[in-house]
């Protein structure tokens, strides 16, 4: 899967995925980005499941993330674009909390 952006730093990475040779196994990328998140911040988590061609990546790119021309790839095909978890790349500051 490909991330449609404009930055580097803006990318779509995956997570957690699956292999049916050799199980789960934790992205280096995604837990190095975890780890530079500094310890005195929160975090928070926005889950988006479901079937397949669903519109899940559509719906986090203009709902979620405000964009068109950035975000989680989407596309005419029944082949995924997104399988497993992946992180987007790119804190979201919370307008509440400064610590989030």
């Amino acid at each position: 899967m490909k991330a449609v952006s404009s930055s580097k730093s803006e990318l779509a990475i995956p997570f957690i995925s699956y292999s049916s040779r050799t199980g789960f196994s934790l992205s280096p990328e995604a837990e190095q980005f975890l780890r530079e998140i500094p310890e005195e911040k929160k975090i928070g988590a926005i889950s988006i499941v479901g079937k397949y061609r669903t519109g899940k990546s559509f719906f986090v790119n203009r709902v979620l993330l405000n964009t068109k021309k950035a975000g989680f790839q989407v596309g005419p095909t029944i082949n995924p674009c997104t399988k497993g978890l992946w992180l987007w790349k790119k804190t979201v500051p919370s307008l509440t909390d400064p610590n989030l």
